[in-house]
């Protein structure tokens, strides 16, 4: 990594922008002697003495001239953040003020923090491990109150004190497989090769229920994706408007009035979902807007996780809605689609029994009313229960990080070989060699032995000042 540990190091800790409060964050041996250098405090109680987690109240002052009242709080090594001499100074949260404050820090000898490099000091000092470094910057990203809340699930250690148990496990058997590789000559065996065999499948059993969880997990981190599709003034920008709680897209009596595909961002039962605003699709000859349309609209309906299919229930099945479970046919069984009659405060015309000739694939059906808002709750339960995420209450444990699922995959494939190979009663060497590259992966997992270039890869993607 670039940075220089022996530094100390300064940053502002909170989003740039007008707030009430702001927050600049020293860490690092100087971060004491550097402050006390512009802060005053307001009384005797008030002063820096070298006491840790106290708050003081002063001032900051630049060549005698008043900046700023605040307070800071010391908090010395190794009861910090990073394990290191931390200072925070919470200031009033202009950008001017907070810009001058740590200016003065970095006059008086701080350096500017790196991105991630308060994390990365606290990775170094043991007080995360790297799984734990990646669910800091989960955290801030949560787009939802259900990604915070399994972001923080892993923070506070649920995945780290798994793999702690795998590792024990695996040492336990590779330690029995050199004992016996020792006491070759002699032929003593310390370990089966059914017993071997049965811990190594054990292991490699826990870590596919974890893999497993990696598909739809994933939503909690990226979202999900889904495209309302229906026919020309089925109300498909009402329904969108509506899960917004506000209005977004043009509705008017005119069909077609959506030409051009709408994705606006919302949480969907703690879910981050990104909803998809589509062109009316319909059957016949098309204009080049209209075409260029559907094809956006296709595009946006194959590449979605969830499609809801809108039916206007005041009017009878026409070519239009052949023609969409034309296009919907193929992606039965891939990924969930629903079927919504909607205008149910309108006369029904068109009912779920008429839909199997022209769809004849199980669906889930509601009957809502985009405009009068009505049946959307019991929808965006079964949309967020389609997904089958396990849930942050059970304190359920899974995978969303994409480098923890390509690497336990590794280390679940090297058991896998190891098994293989007493299967095969291969000398116990080589079942050793893929037990000891496991728990190289798994070294690689937790950052006890993950290679330069990957820290830096993880830790660049922080924000300053975290």
């Amino acid at each position: 990594m670039p940075f220089r540990e022996e530094d100390t190091i300064a940053a502002i800790s909170t989003p740039l922008g007008k707030g009430g409060l702001g927050v600049i964050r020293l860490s690092g041996p100087a971060s004491l002697s550097i402050c006390r250098k512009f802060f005053s405090p307001a009384s005797k109680k008030s002063a820096l003495s070298g006491k840790t987690h106290v708050i003081c109240h002063g001032f900051i002052k630049d060549s005698g001239k008043t900046v700023d009242e605040v307070l800071v709080s010391p908090m010395l090594s190794p009861g910090s953040y990073t394990g290191e001499d931390v200072v925070e100074i919470s200031a009033h949260g202009g950008p001017v003020i907070l810009k001058k404050i740590l200016d003065l820090c970095l006059k008086n000898g701080a350096r500017a923090a790196g991105p991630g490099e308060f994390t990365y000091r606290a990775f170094l000092n043991g007080k995360l491990d790297l799984v734990k470094a990646e669910a800091v910057c989960d955290l801030i990203a949560s787009a939802t109150e259900l990604a915070a809340e399994n972001a923080f699930l892993q923070l506070s250690g649920s995945l780290s004190g798994k793999l702690a148990q795998f590792k024990k496990s695996l040492l336990d058997i590779a330690s029995s497989l050199e004992v016996s590789l020792d006491y070759g000559d002699e032929d003593i065996k310390f370990v089966t090769n059914r017993e071997l065999q049965k811990s190594l499948r054990d292991i490699s059993s826990d870590i596919e229920g974890l893999l497993s969880t990696f598909e739809k997990s994933k939503y909690l981190k990226q979202g999900v994706r889904i495209a309302i599709t229906g026919k020309p003034n089925s109300g498909k920008s009402s329904l969108l408007n509506a899960l917004l709680e506000r209005e977004r897209s043009i509705v008017t009596d005119i069909p077609g009035t959506t030409r051009d595909t709408i994705e606006e961002c919302v949480d969907l039962k703690g879910l981050p979902a990104v909803l998809i605003d589509t062109a009316g699709v319909r059957g016949g000859p098309l204009g080049r807007v209209e075409r260029i349309g559907r094809e956006r609209a296709l595009k946006s309906i194959t590449s979605s996780d969830i499609v809801l299919w809108l039916i206007d229930s005041s009017r009878k099945l026409d070519k239009n809605d052949a023609a969409i479970a034309a296009t919907l046919k193929p992606l039965a069984g891939k990924k969930s689609i629903f079927l919504l009659f909607n205008k149910s405060d309108l006369p029904a015309v068109t009912g779920p029994k008429d839909i199997p000739r022209m769809f004849p694939f199980k669906t889930l059906s509601f009957k809502i009313s985009a405009l009068k808002r009505e049946g959307l709750n019991e929808l965006e339960d079964a949309v967020a229960g389609s997904l089958c995420l396990p849930g942050p209450v059970s304190n359920a444990l899974f995978i969303t990080n994409s480098r923890h699922f390509e690497t336990l995959r590794k280390i679940k494939n090297c058991l896998l070989e190891a098994v293989n190979e007493s299967e095969r009663k291969s000398p116990e060497e080589i079942t050793a060699f893929h037990v000891r590259e496991a728990l190289g992966y798994l070294g690689e997992l937790t950052g006890e032995t993950a290679a330069e270039d990957v820290l830096k890869n993880i830790f660049s993607r922080f924000c300053v000042g975290k």
